[in-house]
C-alpha cells in the first residue's frame, strides 16, 4: 500500500493503519525514515534515518564510520559535526578529541554561566570535573571551580583542585 489516511486523519505511508497521530512513515522493518545516496547507490538500509518514538528522537546514520552534521553554510566547516567515535567538533569537519572547538582566524571561547538572581558570598559559578574508574567506581581526580569570594559577591576566585591520598578533592592551587 502507497498511503493511507484513516478516521483519525492519520496519514500513513507504506501501511494502511497508522498507529500514531500525525503522519507515520514505514519504510524497510521499523518505523523510521531512512534517506538513500543514490550517488553511491546505498541501499535505503545503509543510509540514514529519522525516527521520532514516544519521548525520544533520533537523527543519525546506520552505517559505520557515519557522520551526522548540522550547519547553516558549511563552506567553512562552520556547524557542528558528530562522527561514528562519538567525537563532536564545533567550527570544524573533523576532529580526533572527544571535543574540538574552531573559530577560524578568531579566538575560540567556551562559556560556562550561572543565570538567575545575585549571588552571595562563596557561591558556586561553575566547575568542569576530571572523573576516572578507580576499582570500578567512580573518582574524581581533579576539578577547576569558580565561585564568588566568600569576602565578597563582586569578587572571583577560581580553584584548581586535585586528589588526596585521604580521597577528597584539596585546592592545589
Amino acid at each position: 500500500l502507497a498511503m493511507s489516511i484513516d478516521n483519525f486523519q492519520n496519514v500513513g505511508i507504506g501501511t494502511d493503519s497508522p498507529s500514531r497521530d500525525g503522519l507515520n512513515v514505514f519504510f524497510g522493518d521499523g518505523p523510521y525514515v531512512h534517506l538513500t545516496n543514490t550517488a553511491t547507490g546505498n541501499t535505503a538500509s545503509d543510509g540514514g534515518y529519522l525516527s521520532m518514538i514516544g519521548s525520544e528522537f533520533r537523527l543519525g546514520n546506520q552505517e559505520s564510520g557515519g557522520t551526522l552534521s548540522l550547519f547553516t553554510n558549511n563552506t567553512n566547516g562552520n556547524g557542528i559535526v558528530i562522527l561514528s567515535s562519538g567525537n563532536v567538533g564545533i567550527g570544524v569537519t573533523t576532529t580526533s578529541a572527544k571535543l574540538q572547538i574552531d573559530k577560524a582566524n578568531a579566538n575560540s571561547s567556551v562559556i560556562i554561566s550561572r543565570s538567575g538572581t545575585n549571588i552571595g558570598a562563596s557561591t558556586g559559578i561553575g566547575s568542569i570535573t576530571f572523573p576516572a574508574d578507580y576499582n570500578s567506581s567512580p573518582t574524581n581526580y581533579a576539578a577547576i571551580q569558580a565561585y564568588s569570594n566568600n569576602l565578597s559577591a563582586l569578587r572571583g576566585s577560581l580553584d584548581f583542585k586535585v586528589k588526596s591520598t585521604s580521597g577528597t578533592l584539596l585546592t592545589g592551587l
